[in-house]
């Protein structure tokens, strides 16, 4: 897959066009994420089939990754309304994905993903929403957080308990509408990073949904669940911490050639060399992790342990990145309005989405031991 670098760079290019349109530039990141979904970017993975644009999941990476990178908030808009189609995709009939992926493709729909509660996060076994069956109604019960636009999503993807215990068939996977009577948006987080991002509360009181809308069959949610986390959500997250990492290093590039110290510009400074030079190649060894994982799977190959890899990378890296550059900066980094103070408390929200480093580093430690489970292979696209 030698030509994914070309590939990604004709599809930055695209976006950056969306991104710097006057209309885009003059507003904020609420409508900017609305207007990008509203142009289809929500849908760029999505199949042709499907009303989406078709170009698979590099061109999705790279557009989350330059969203971001523009305003922090909007990559994440944009990597959740992704996100939500991805168990729809992966794992719906052709009757539920002719249902609800056309309007996904455009925009009318934006879809979430439900399975971090209050006591599980990683550990989706944990969950305390249920499921029950009554005749041809499932009947849901529970309370989902950080969710990704919850306050303005049109479905929910949920996982939701439907058999006690801890086992692996215990969970199975649904698509809840929004105006669903018993489905509601509960609070919304106030975090210190991505201001304006949506992230809050789906609650479900005796909410009645048709047995037609359970995803895959009773007990399968588990291995759904892993799959949509390793294939959307950890390269989804990746790509917002390597648009961040990318603005951090935007920052510091800009500010050292501008600051002038000792008659002569920061940046010929060998110890700022040296920052700037750790920043490129953490950025650069990320994308080549995420990039060349999509591209494989682009091609019919699973990579998941690229995407693994590339998630972990990504997100350390944004955040030693945003460190460089508020430490480059001295204590005009700390200024809100000056330094990338902000881009540090944005990139400190891509550590724990879609698994932790040290959960993370648990998944690569199977790996090296050769003990890996690998997640279920996606229904025929």
């Amino acid at each position: 897959m030698s030509d994914f670098w070309e590939r990604a760079q004709l599809i930055r290019e695209s976006i950056r066009e969306d991104l710097l349109n006057p209309d885009s530039k003059n507003a904020d990141g609420a409508d900017m994420a609305s207007r990008l979904i509203a142009l289809g970017w929500s849908g760029v993975g999505i199949p042709r089939q499907w009303g989406g644009q078709g170009r698979g999941t590099l061109a999705r990476l790279v557009a989350i990754e330059e969203a971001a990178r523009t305003d922090a908030a909007l990559g994440a808009s944009l990597s959740a309304a992704t996100l939500g189609t991805g168990l729809l995709l992966e794992f719906g009939d052709e009757r539920q994905r002719a249902r609800w992926l056309p309007q996904l493709a455009r925009g009318q729909d934006i879809m979430t993903i439900c399975m971090t509660e209050a006591d599980s996060g990683s550990h989706l076994l944990g969950m305390g929403t249920t499921a029950v069956r009554d005749g041809d109604h499932w009947i849901l019960n529970g309370r989902k957080w950080f969710i990704g636009n919850s306050h303005i999503a049109t479905l929910h993807g949920v996982i939701a308990r439907t058999s006690p215990g801890a086992h692996s068939r215990a969970l199975s996977a649904f698509v809840v509408e929004a105006g669903t009577p018993g489905c509601s948006a509960g609070i919304e987080h106030d975090l210190a990073g991505l201001r304006g991002f949506g992230l809050g509360e789906v609650v479900f009181e005796d909410c009645r949904i048709p047995a037609a809308n359970m995803i895959g069959g009773e007990g399968e949610g588990l291995g759904y669940a892993h799959a949509v986390v390793t294939r959307h959500g950890k390269p989804n997250i990746g790509s917002v911490a390597l648009g961040l990492a990318t603005a951090a290093l935007d920052r510091a590039r800009e500010y050292s050639r501008n600051r002038v110290l000792y008659n002569a510009p920061l940046s010929g400074l060998d110890s700022v060399q040296r920052r700037l030079a750790d920043m490129f190649a953490g950025i650069y060894s990320s994308r080549l992790a995420l990039y060349h994982a999509a591209s494989r799977l682009d091609a019919g190959h699973l990579h998941d342990v690229g995407f693994i890899i590339g998630k972990l990378q990504a997100s350390e890296t944004a955040v030693h990145c945003a460190t460089a550059a508020v430490e480059l900066m001295g204590a005009r980094g700390c200024h809100p309005g000056i330094g990338a103070v902000q881009l540090l408390d944005d990139a400190l929200m891509t550590l724990a989405p879609s698994g932790t480093s040290d959960v993370i580093r648990k998944r690569l430690a199977e790996f090296a031991l050769e003990v890996h489970r690998p997640a279920p292979e996606s229904a025929p696209v």
